[in-house]
């Protein structure tokens, strides 16, 4: 059995293709990933300065200080 130069091209070609698509599918995925976890948190803050209240923990809101020194769920931990 023989295989052409067209077949072995087509070959290479194809297994490019599918390997660009799925690294640019990984890319994309950790990419929206990312930004929607950006965007939950974004508007779990939202809602919880519009309701006065956390949504996460129902702790009441300081109104003079800003959300993530009052609520204790938002508060980023020392390292």
């Amino acid at each position: 059995m023989e295989i052409s130069f067209f077949d072995l091209y087509s070959l290479v070609l194809f297994a490019s293709a599918l390997c660009s698509f799925l690294l640019g599918y990984r890319r994309g995925k950790k990419i929206g990933q990312a930004q929607g976890s950006a965007t939950t948190t974004l508007k779990l803050k939202e809602q919880s300065l519009a309701r006065g209240y956390c949504i996460l923990c129902s702790s009441q809101q300081d109104l003079r200080s800003d959300i993530a020194n009052t609520y204790s769920c938002y508060r980023e931990e020392e390292q």
